[in-house]
């Protein structure tokens, strides 16, 4: 598992203030459950895509209720590999601003807010959170924690996993 926290920042060419979070979803990943809940400071003209090749409208509508997101939620059916999810939750997306999330991400909801604000400070750039992996896993991930740090900041070559938005 991976926790993102407030990072860096590319410059890139933007548009709306509104958000579209695009979250491809594998066959039996049940992670996007834990997810919902952190995005509850999204704005109720922000929107949540779950991207699959299967869907699970009806639990998605149970979770959704329960983590009393301010936004709406959809599924999205999509060819499987998170690349065609990734692009498939692009073309469905309502908002022209994407924040591409995945299912084993932990938000910290003072994020949100913070990328909420930054957004409507500058729209016309790439943001990125910095990588930090959960307790689970072996101590040298510190070295992965870095090496992502080290790249995404000082060479300004972040990587999907650090939530680009």
């Amino acid at each position: 598992s991976q926790r993102l926290e407030w990072g860096g920042i590319l410059l890139l060419e933007s548009a709306k203030k509104a958000i579209s979070v695009v979250i491809p979803v594998a066959e039996q990943d049940e992670l996007w459950e834990e997810l919902l809940p952190d995005l509850t400071g999204l704005d109720t003209g922000d929107e949540i895509l779950l991207v699959s090749e299967t869907s699970l409208q009806s639990e998605l509508e149970q979770v959704a209720k329960r983590a009393e997101l301010p936004c709406p939620v959809r599924w999205i059916y999509s060819a499987p590999g998170r690349a065609k999810q990734l692009n498939s939750g692009a073309r469905a997306a309502r908002s022209d601003f994407l924040w591409f999330l995945h299912c084993d991400s932990k938000i910290e909801r003072a994020s949100v807010s913070k990328l909420k604000k930054t957004i409507e400070q500058d729209s016309t750039r790439l943001y990125f959170f910095d990588l930090n992996f959960l307790n689970d896993g072996p101590w040298m991930m510190i070295l992965n924690r870095v090496g992502v740090w080290f790249r995404s900041r000082l060479l300004g070559l972040p990587f999907g996993d650090q939530a680009f938005c």
